[in-house]
């Protein structure tokens, strides 16, 4: 990292930060999006529904991708923010402190929750095209996700808590239904 410019490694810390709020604008829309309309374009026969669909029927390699890759780029921006302060101000205690908080904060606002609002707001918007990235990351992920995810249900079985992975084969309740006709009468 020595050989990086100062502005590099801003540019890494930006990329960094647009990753992470991708990861969590996908994460929440694809956990938001509406089932029954999805199943819907399915029918349509919409590639990036079905893609969705096919991901969305492996949620713990879904959740464990989306989450790894999250990790992943908010570690990674943390790093690069003490590279960052390092350079500017040296081994100083309360610079790592202060920028530190500064990177919390600014992955709070920008990486988690604004990306979550707009997805929570606009999950099919989100959720379809981010199916074809979500897709080639979770097969380069697989092995280390592999360990966690059984590592997670390992735990899980000690504790006797079972995990339903494809919630679309669920049964509908009366007012699901009912929502789902009300929803598609607005059409």
């Amino acid at each position: 990292m020595d050989d990086l410019s100062l502005n590099a490694l801003l540019l890494i810390l930006l990329a960094l930060l647009i990753f992470g709020a991708w990861f969590s604008a996908a994460e929440t829309s694809m956990m938001a999006i509406n089932r029954h309309r999805l199943n819907h374009l399915v029918r349509k026969g919409k590639h990036s529904a079905k893609l969705t669909s096919r991901l969305l029927a492996k949620v713990d390699q879904l959740l464990g991708s989306i989450l790894f890759g999250n990790t992943l780029v908010n570690v990674a921006a943390a790093a690069v923010t003490n590279i960052v302060i390092l350079r500017l101000f040296g081994a100083s205690e309360l610079a790592l402190l202060a920028g530190t908080l500064l990177i919390t904060f600014v992955l709070l606002v920008f990486s988690e929750i604004m990306p979550k609002i707009i997805a929570a707001s606009y999950p099919e918007r989100v959720a379809l095209p981010s199916s074809f990235l979500l897709a080639p990351l979770i097969t380069l992920f697989h092995p280390i996700v592999s360990i966690a995810t059984a590592m997670v249900k390992g735990c899980l079985w000690l504790l006797r808590i079972k995990v339903i992975t494809d919630q679309s084969k669920s049964k509908m309740t009366l007012e699901e239904l009912s929502g789902a006709l009300t929803w598609f009468s607005w059409m």
